[in-house]
């Protein structure tokens, strides 16, 4: 069976795992790296690229180096990595990311902002 899942979305605090996104903390769901982890199986990176009136699908597994085998964040580094290997692809072809809501939208507990008095 295979499961997509978009991680390129804003994501409830509670449900978030909050890693680097373009420079700024971004929540981002776990849920790939949970069935990851949880399952063994595979977590294989899908990107569209438009080539004229065409596109080409890059299939690429998700690029672990970095993710230490053992250790309790190891969900947060999967989800830092998956994150890491979007941008990446965005970087290569920027005009070719959908992107029609606040990514960055849901803030860390610790980093809301204080509001001016």
């Amino acid at each position: 069976e295979v499961v997509g899942v978009l991680v390129d979305q804003n994501t409830l605090p509670s449900q978030a795992s909050f890693v680097p996104f373009f420079g700024k903390m971004a929540a981002t769901t776990r849920v790939s790296a949970q069935l990851h982890v949880r399952s063994g199986a595979p977590v294989i990176m899908l990107f569209c690229v438009p080539e004229g009136e065409r596109y080409r699908f890059v299939i690429e597994p998700l690029d672990t180096t970095g993710v230490s085998i053992q250790g309790t964040d190891k969900v947060e580094q999967l989800t830092a990595a998956m994150t890491t290997q979007i941008e990446h692809h965005i970087r290569l072809c920027p005009e070719a990311w959908l992107w029609i809501h606040d990514r960055w939208r849901s803030r860390p507990p610790s980093t809301h902002e204080k509001t001016a008095s």
